[in-house]
């Protein structure tokens, strides 16, 4: 899977990091999982190398899913990023710029469309 797509998975959910992980390697991604915003953001820093961040709200760290997404949208910009929550809706403002939300739960049958279609409007404005 050399060449593959590489997406960071931050998830504190055990399950749901190993299944959404999964799921992606079945769609032909490459997967990092951590389990924390501070984890996903020092790999991201330390790799370049990943083309999507997949960040739950709710993810233990300095900071949360949605100010994870931002900083991550500011320091890579070709960065496709999606937020996933089973806890609450966004608010306005909450989502960064281009950004993509998920509820969870997940339809794991759909994940690897949405990634490609995220990666493909990231390409866009970038």
């Amino acid at each position: 899977m050399e060449g593959s797509p590489l997406v960071v998975v931050a998830d504190d959910e055990v399950a749901i990091r190993i299944t959404t992980c999964a799921a992606l390697s079945r769609e032909g991604f490459r997967v990092m999982a951590v389990s924390t915003c501070d984890e996903a953001l020092a790999y991201l820093r330390r790799a370049r190398d990943a083309h999507v961040l997949i960040t739950d709200v709710i993810t233990p760290g300095e900071v949360d899913g949605y100010e994870l997404a931002r900083v991550a949208s500011r320091e890579f910009p070709h960065l496709a990023i999606l937020i996933t929550s089973a806890q609450s809706q966004p608010r306005f403002g909450d989502i960064v710029l281009g950004a993509w939300f998920l509820a969870k739960p997940v339809n794991l049958d759909v994940l690897g469309p949405v990634v490609r279609e995220c990666m493909q409007s990231t390409c866009r404005k970038t």
